[in-house]
């Protein structure tokens, strides 16, 4: 058939193939649809949509760079502009997970014009939900409030239900009087069930269910990780590190954190990882350890130049910040490239212990060592510390490595050794 059919139904398998499967899944068709579009007679159309598609799955996926790349490359490609508003969308949040705010704010407003087709109305809902997060994260509530309840209205007048959903979510954080729409969670693309699941879960901590928010955040985090939806893994991980707070459990919450603090550097998610180091440094205060005021003081370079403020789990924790953070912990207005690594070293110095072969392991690593040593199964240990088997897997051939070992016979041995 004609390759724009060609490219056009490849292009929309590709989507399917994400919204259901996983976000990458329809990545290969996409690849598909260029191949195609190559061969139509307005080659540049194809390309600048399947563009702004494939820019929407970095985005789920957590890969705000690749993101921001498609997303400008669909507007060079676009020949009539038929594809700007949709484009200039996804810079807009890719700019507001960055904190890159005046940024953020020019693209929404950019892709929200007077007069909308149809098709486009959910262009300009999203875009003021972003405008709203905006709102929050500089600490104007009121102006969140206001602003993300009139997209959920509206949205449910023009039957948009996935964009008035995701608002919904952000309204049911702010506003506990909000009766939520009533969904079929399984029915929902991932893009759009874990966020609303995450919020249910962060009911439930509000209610003062700490351990039935644990194992929904942990099952959010499992499905996160699975369908590669990388900003939702982080969310959910600070729900998760929060309900463990709650419950006592100091040891999981601190290895969920530093797990999401490496996810936010790799990412580059400067607020998300400043709310994760207001969590460890609640969690340092805990333990009496001296780098709580350090953690706090991080969180709080990370938001200043970003005029952005502490709000959900952050204010819940109230350490007060030291002068300053560590230089060696920051670069710029950003994490530095080792401050994953010097975080987690503060969470797992020995003291004045004998030196060990297990120091060079992480912490999530040393609690999965821990757990074989104890003849855990991978599945057994993926349940106690709210992850995935996979992600036992993964831990354990991180160790091996480390430690030059191939069997969990003499990783046992060697943690009951240095005991």
């Amino acid at each position: 058939g004609p390759p724009s059919i060609g490219a056009q139904v490849a292009r929309r398998a590709g989507i399917a193939a994400s919204e259901m499967r996983g976000t990458y899944e329809g990545l290969w068709l996409l690849d598909r649809s260029d191949q195609h579009a190559s061969s139509a007679p307005r080659p540049e159309e194809q390309l600048a949509k399947t563009a702004s598609i494939r820019a929407e799955m970095h985005l789920d996926a957590g890969d705000l760079a690749q993101a921001e790349a498609e997303a400008k490359r669909a507007l060079s490609l676009d020949p009539d502009g038929s594809i700007s508003r949709q484009a200039t969308r996804t810079l807009a949040d890719v700019y507001t997970s960055q904190g890159r705010f005046d940024e953020a704010t020019r693209a929404a407003t950019d892709a929200m014009p007077a007069r909308t087709t149809r098709d486009e109305r959910w262009i300009g809902l999203s875009a003021r939900t972003l405008l709203a997060r905006i709102a929050l994260e500089q600490g104007r509530i009121a102006e969140a409030v206001a602003g993300t309840r009139a997209v959920v209205v509206e949205a449910r007048e023009l039957a948009e239900d996935r964009v008035g959903l995701l608002a919904e979510t952000l309204l049911r954080d702010l506003d506990p009087t909000w009766v939520p729409t009533d969904v079929v969670r399984e029915t929902l693309p991932w893009a759009v069930r874990l966020p609303v699941l995450a919020q249910d879960g962060r009911d439930l901590l509000v209610r003062g269910d700490a351990r039935r928010a644990a194992g929904l955040a942990a099952d959010v985090v499992a499905l996160a990780d699975s369908a590669r939806l990388g900003r939702d893994g982080v969310d959910a991980r600070l729900l998760l590190g929060r309900a463990l707070v709650d419950l006592g459990d100091l040891d999981q919450a601190t290895t969920t954190y530093l797990t999401a603090l490496d996810h936010c550097r790799t990412m580059g998610l400067p607020l998300r990882a400043a709310d994760v180091l207001d969590g460890l440094a609640a969690v340092a205060r805990m333990r009496d350890m001296t780098e709580a005021r350090s953690l706090a003081a991080a969180a709080f370079a990370l938001r200043t130049p970003r005029k952005a403020v502490r709000w959900g789990y952050s204010a819940d924790f109230d350490v007060v910040p030291a002068s300053r953070a560590p230089d060696e912990w920051l670069d710029g207005d950003d994490l530095s490239a080792d401050s994953v690594a010097l975080v987690t070293a503060a969470f797992t110095r020995t003291g004045s212990a004998r030196p060990s072969v297990l120091d060079s392991l992480t912490a999530a690593e040393r609690q999965v060592a821990e757990r074989v040593a104890h003849g855990l199964t991978s599945r057994q240990i993926a349940e106690e510390l709210y992850v995935s088997p996979r992600t036992v897997d993964a831990h354990l051939t991180h160790i091996y490595r480390k430690l030059d070992i191939n069997t969990r016979a003499r990783l046992a041995a060697l943690v009951v050794d240095n005991r």
